[in-house]
């Protein structure tokens, strides 16, 4: 139906409705009829072709039936009925066109509007009209409650919003109201909120909501007089539960009245609990007791638990006589056992050893009568042996079960007898005449009647119960023969079961721990036949051969287990079978088979998914091989791999690293560790600089990971790549060296200094910040980068080397010794950078007349080896470079004569003129 038809017919309906004079005529209810089953189609057709013209007319027409309604109920000319149909339609227009959330007012006159309706349903005792529209009314009050919370969130409070708030609240207490009238509703919540409380052990106020819910229900017709007394009851128990002497009158008087309004049998025990804790006489007990006993269809447990009532209250002569007369009257109850027991306990606490010694005897008597009668069930015969047992009676109990058997040995209950018998002679410690039980129910199985499969898995529980005690107590012939009661059990039929795979591999335990080598190798041959790849049969075998000594054979089997570890990748057993891998390299490193602990090791550090595992068994290793290298010099840590190690502990916490985002304190702790090894094995390869390479390297790596402030992770990441770098040129200077390959090694510490220098920037930041941090020790780091930064390029013939040259001279007061270093590089083989060693030996001479002590000594021989150089020179201009540099000696001489006087003066005037005459000997 098209949404503007709808409105047409609504709104010429309610015209016709408005405009007759008289109501409650046939016509007139027919066309309220009709408007009332339209209205409820206004919603779905306005939500599916909205339109605000159309809403706002039908808004108008609602506003304008209420009003008429509200008239014509003042002048009592409306039924109930019309009222509540047209207070619905206009309720039901209002819904579908004011669909706004945001303006209180419309929210307001729809709450007004739905409380009116739903009242006036009520009035009708239309009782699911009512509910709907109380529903329909909650909705609208949930919007203005949540307008007026967020305008005092957004406003803070005031006099207009807390009245608003309290309008709100009104509505809903009204809402809540009417509920209650619907279908005492109120008086169920008050109900759950007293249960809540009881629970949270808030007594008092547990009380209060029950008493109210009591006083809601009383005037609801509706509400049947079974909730009643369950409040009543629930009120009592909670009265009894506050333990004061001036509650326990209320307690009886809400339990009293609840056993008046609906009988039920808890309410009369609560009405005896109550009884005994307030020590009324026995004469009050012993007519609450009649009460208990006279209920109809009263089951033996009632019985029971009101006697062991009786007896913890001390009212022993009246527990001892209801339980006389409940084993009159179910002494042929399937529950004749309980009662017999709980009789037993209740004379026992009665402390009446003389009724006690005549209630056994009378047993006994008993059992002997019950073997006489022809209809015994085997579950009486069962029951009173247990009770026997259960007493330490143990011989009448194991005699009865013998007479039961007999009795009933192609009964269907034979299994549970055979149980019970077992039970029995469990209880009775007497492991000759069980064993001879069990062997003789083998013997029944294999050649007679087979035992039915549920008491044969019974068997096997228990077979296997008692061989698990007996290996804890380390009596290992005495598991082997349980083991071996449960493998006689199996048939042909049963030899693909899992378990019995299990079953031979804990036969093969027994046998290795008694030392029978053979017997245990058969039993795990038998049990890899079952369960080739299971990886409990495989760690049997790895035990046979690490005691046989077979240390090849164990590395196998170890191969093999992890394999199948590996299979088992992402599954419940993986942790199992890690465990197991830890287990054998525990065992190994016991017996001192060192090489097959550190197999074990590496195949748990490469399957496993546990972090710490894998950390854990990289540690073992890594000592472990260290420890080989200790004891055999021949042995070399790239023999050993100890690289391959570090390396993956570092890939295994990195890994973590990016899944958590964050290493904790103990990956960072773990890290630490790693990083330490790899340093302290760094610095004893001064042989090896390859693997110093590698291992300095790692140790930057790992320095990213523990726990320190930035800079000081950046100075030992700095360290760790400059020394690597000194290792990788180190490699360089191998004589002998193929070309490519020393020029990759050259290239390599290029590549390491520059990284030094981005973590230089990143610490001159830091440092930037922080003016009271030292810059001595990084100075001193970063000439000996540059020395490294020089060197390699100068092997490379790199043309732009001069360039470390002006980097050094940066550095605030260098030292003389860099140049001095930088002119003896240029000349090394094959590079020869002439003009840059001249450079440097000019710089080095010139930091050395700047230094507050001249070392002249040190400045002639930096002289002479400038003229040497200007002497070895072909070019032209040879004579008059090398007469230029006499000259500088000269003036240097001078200089010095002129500061001091002393003998040192005139052997410096000597130098001058040998000086000079080799001066006039170069000009002729």
């Amino acid at each position: 139906m098209d949404c503007y038809l709808v409105a047409y017919d609504l709104k010429s309906l309610i015209r016709d409705i408005c405009g007759r004079e008289s109501q409650e005529d046939g016509s007139w209810c027919d066309l309220v009829e009709k408007a009332f089953r339209l209205s409820d189609k206004v919603m779905t057709e306005i939500q599916q072709n909205p339109n605000k013209g159309i809403m706002e007319q039908l808004e108008t027409v609602a506003v304008n039936l209420w009003n008429f309604t509200v008239s014509l109920k003042t002048g009592r000319r409306l039924s109930l009925l019309s009222n509540a149909k047209l207070r619905h339609i206009c309720l039901k227009i209002v819904e579908a066109t004011v669909i706004t959330t945001e303006d209180t007012m419309k929210i307001k006159r729809k709450i007004a509007m739905g409380l009116k309706t739903a009242r006036a349903w009520l009035d009708t005792k239309d009782i699911p009209m009512a509910i709907k529209v109380l529903d329909l009314t909650d909705q609208f009050i949930k919007q203005l409650q949540k307008l007026v919370i967020e305008d005092i969130n957004k406003l803070g409070a005031s006099d207009s919003l807390e009245k608003e708030k309290l309008d709100v609240e009104q509505d809903l207490f009204k809402l809540l109201c009417y509920k209650a009238e619907a279908g005492a509703f109120l008086s169920m919540l008050c109900y759950n909120f007293g249960v809540e409380l009881y629970q949270k052990k808030k007594l008092e106020e547990a009380v209060s909501w029950l008493k109210e819910s009591f006083e809601m229900g009383k005037h609801q017709t509706n509400l049947d007089a079974r909730n009643q007394a369950r409040t009543l009851r629930l009120l009592a128990s909670v009265y009894l539960e506050m333990d004061q002497e001036d509650l326990l009158q209320k307690a009886l008087n809400a339990v009293t009245l609840a056993n008046n309004v609906y009988p039920h049998p808890s309410g009369l025990f609560l009405y005896l609990r109550i009884l005994l804790k307030a020590k009324e006489p026995n004469s009050v007990i012993n007519k609450a007791i009649l009460d208990i006993m006279q209920q109809p269809g009263i089951s033996p447990d009632v019985g029971i638990n009101t006697a062991l009532i009786l007896s913890k209250n001390e009212r022993h002569d009246l527990a001892v006589g209801l339980m006389k007369e409940l084993l009159k009257k179910f002494e042929h109850s399937a529950n004749i056992g309980d009662l017999l027991m709980s009789n037993f306990d209740i004379l026992l606490a009665a402390r009446d050893r003389q009724s006690l010694k005549e209630f056994v005897e009378f047993c006994i008597v008993a059992i002997l009568d019950i073997m006489q009668q022809p209809g015994i069930s085997p579950d009486v015969g069962i029951n009173t042996a247990l009770l026997l047992s259960k007493n330490e009676r143990h011989d009448l109990a194991v005699g009865l079960m013998k007479e039961l058997l007999k009795k009933f040995e192609h009964s269907a209950n034979v299994g549970d007898l055979l149980m019970s018998n077992f039970d029995i002679l469990l209880a009775a410690r007497d492991r000759q005449s069980l064993k001879e039980f069990v062997e003789f129910c083998i013997v029944e199985n294999n050649t007679h009647r087979a035992l039915e499969p549920a008491v044969k898995s019974r068997f096997h529980i228990e077979f296997w119960a008692l061989a698990y005690t007996a290996d804890e107590e380390k009596n290992y012939q005495e598991a082997l023969d349980w083991y071996n009661y449960s493998l006689s059990l199996y048939s042909r039929e049963e030899s693909g079961d899992q378990n019995l795979a299990r079953l031979h591999r804990n036969r093969a335990t027994c046998y290795l721990n008694l030392g029978q080598m053979d017997k245990a190798t058969e039993s795990v041959n038998e049990a890899k036949k079952l369960d080739p790849s299971s990886i409990n049969i495989l760690f049997m075998l790895f035990k046979l051969a690490l005691a046989g000594s077979n240390i090849e054979q164990a590395k196998d089997v170890l191969q093999n287990m992890c394999s199948e570890v590996a299979k088992l990748e992402n599954t419940d057993k993986e942790s199992e079978a890690q465990k197991l891998i830890c287990q054998a390299a525990f065992m190994a490193y016991e017996s001192n088979k060192e090489s097959t602990a550190s197999l074990a090791l590496e195949c748990l550090a490469n399957c496993s998914s546990d972090l710490y595992q894998t950390l854990t068994a990289l540690r073992c290793l890594i000592r472990l091989k260290l420890s080989h290298v200790d004891q055999d010099k021949s042995l070399s840590l790239e023999d050993i791999g100890i690289l391959r190690d570090i390396r993956m502990a570092y890939n295994k916490l990195l890994q973590a690293q990016d899944i958590g985002g964050k290493m904790s304190q103990k990956q960072s702790e773990e890290a630490s560790w790693f990083m330490r090894v790899a340093w302290n094995l760094a610095l004893k390869c001064e042989k090896k600089p390859d693997l110093m390479k590698d291992l300095f390297i790692l140790c930057s790596q790992y320095s990213g990971l523990c726990p320190d402030d930035e800079e000081n992770t950046l100075m030992r990441k700095k360290t760790c790549l400059l020394m690597a770098a000194a290792a990788c040129l180190q490699q360089a200077r191998t004589e002998g060296m193929i070309g490519v390959i020393k020029q990759n090694f050259l290239e390599e510490t290029i590549h390491l200094i520059h990284e030094c220098k981005v973590i230089n920037q990143q610490i001159k930041q830091e440092m930037d910040m922080d003016s009271s941090l030292d810059s001595r020790s990084r100075d001193k780091a970063d000439i000996l980068m540059l020395m490294y930064e020089f060197e390699a390029r100068c092997k490379l013939q790199d043309p732009t080397v001069e360039e470390v040259i002006e980097v050094l001279l940066k550095i605030p007061n260098p030292d003389p010794k860099p140049f001095e270093t930088i002119a003896a590089l240029s000349l090394e083989p094959p590079s020869h950078h002439k003009n840059v060693a001249v450079r440097a030996l000019k710089i080095a001479i010139r930091k050395h007349q700047q230094q507050p002590t001249v070392d002249y000594q040190r400045i002639s021989a930096l002289f002479h080896s400038l003229i040497q150089m200007a002497l070895n020179s072909v070019s032209d201009n040879t004579k008059q470079e090398a007469l230029g540099y006499y000259g500088e000696v000269v003036d240097l001489i001078d200089k010095k004569a002129q500061m001091t006087n002393t003998y040192a003066d005139i052997l410096d005037q000597m130098d001058k003129r040998k000086i000079k005459k080799s001066k006039k000997g170069l000009e002729e």
